[in-house]
């Protein structure tokens, strides 16, 4: 449950992601604690896609599209929305050779926003969806 990242361990909750978007996460961080920055960008932009394939977000024509639906299955709040057009649309993060590599600083900002992205849309939920249940078991057996 926790990748090394440096020389620092970043707990990270795999358990509540989906696998296909978990295994591209893990291979995200592991590009990022191997400082391959631009490999952690384009990592993170796939990790983007298999979230949308998840949660049946998968526009055919264009990557704008994937995202606007995205938005729409799991309910993002504003916040949550203008990171993923971030990493997805406007990013572009280590993805083209034309655009400037990503750099240590810029990817350590992605590593938290892709921290955020995740915990949005599949943690928070889960942990509720936990909660809720927690408590029924609780009145169930105080009946």
């Amino acid at each position: 449950q926790y990748k090394v990242i440096g020389n620092v361990e970043v707990p990270y909750e795999y358990s509540y992601l989906p696998s296909p978007v978990a295994d591209d996460f893990k291979e995200a961080l592991s590009c990022y604690s191997n400082s391959n920055y631009n490999a952690f960008g384009a990592m993170c932009r796939r990790c983007v896609q298999s979230i949308s394939l998840e949660l049946g977000a998968n526009g055919k024509d264009k990557v704008q599209q994937q995202v606007e639906e995205l938005e729409k299955v799991a309910e993002i709040d504003d916040e949550t929305s203008g990171i993923l057009r971030q990493i997805i649309i406007a990013g572009h993060d280590g993805s083209h050779p034309h655009l400037p590599k990503l750099n240590k600083e810029r990817a350590e900002i992605l590593l938290e926003l892709m921290k955020d992205v995740l915990h949005q849309i599949f943690i928070r939920k889960a942990k509720i969806q936990e909660s809720m249940d927690l408590r029924k078991k609780q009145i169930a057996k105080s009946n």
